[in-house]
């Protein structure tokens, strides 16, 4: 007995080792999602900080909204119906249904949960991420030599991260971050009305004067926020 182990441990010490390859995908990804609508009561708003599996990143996100449905139906009212509600970002922006979570979300990004009536009755949201248009046969254009280079690089500077207080969301340079005005409380859409919990007082009903609505708050920016967040399966 003795003998024949030692004859495999040498044989498996022999062998050539083969190196682990790290799995390709991205890493979970860290979201956090709010439901504070004007027209419930604050005691049934909820916040849920979620982690995203790996798999649910290159697909749409039809999963989140149930989700979260799931762990609000469970201890508050009133019941929510997935199928009513859709997911916009901290500027109102809704997320598309048909583009990947990876390509129109990011780590540490604020998700609002709002009624579907809201954003058809508001008319300001707008796709984060629009569908390619169609291609069609370019007009005549001068040789490729007098062309300017094509833009083939990323959407923001390699390094950069994307800030996370509320009215900022711009990525910098997490080496050097730059001074930040934001809000220091989440936005609210009720109908046509838009609105930043810490300004009450300067309700805006387009999408442009509301996104220009001053923060209250002056810092730099950061990336960082607190720990402690929910795992979805």
């Amino acid at each position: 007995g003795s003998h024949f182990l030692r004859v495999v441990c040498r044989y498996y010490a022999a062998r050539p080792q083969t190196p682990r390859t790290r799995r390709s995908g991205r890493h979970p990804m860290k979201i956090f999602i709010h439901y504070n609508p004007s027209t419930v009561p604050e005691e049934s708003h909820k916040t849920l900080k979620v982690t995203l599996p790996k798999k649910w990143l290159p697909a749409p996100p039809a999963p989140i909204i149930p989700l979260f449905t799931g762990s609000y139906n469970k201890t508050l009212s009133p019941t929510l119906d997935p199928a009513s509600l859709c997911l916009v970002d901290a500027s109102g922006r809704q997320f598309s249904s048909s583009v990947n979570v990876k390509d129109q979300m990011s780590a540490g990004q604020d998700v609002y949960v709002v009624d579907r009536e809201d954003v058809d009755a508001s008319k300001g949201y707008a796709p984060l991420v629009e569908e390619k248009p169609k291609k069609v046969a370019p007009p005549p254009v001068p040789a490729a030599s007098a062309l300017p280079p094509a833009n083939t690089g990323p959407s923001h500077p390699p390094g950069h991260v994307r800030c996370v207080r509320l009215g900022c969301q711009r990525f910098f340079d997490p080496s050097n971050p730059p001074p930040c005005t934001y809000h220091t409380k989440p936005p609210v859409f009720h109908e046509t009305a838009k609105w930043w919990s810490c300004c009450p007082h300067k309700k805006a009903y387009d999408w442009d004067s509301f996104q220009g609505v001053p923060g209250c708050q002056s810092g730099v920016c950061t990336d960082k926020r607190e720990e402690g967040t929910s795992k979805a399966g």
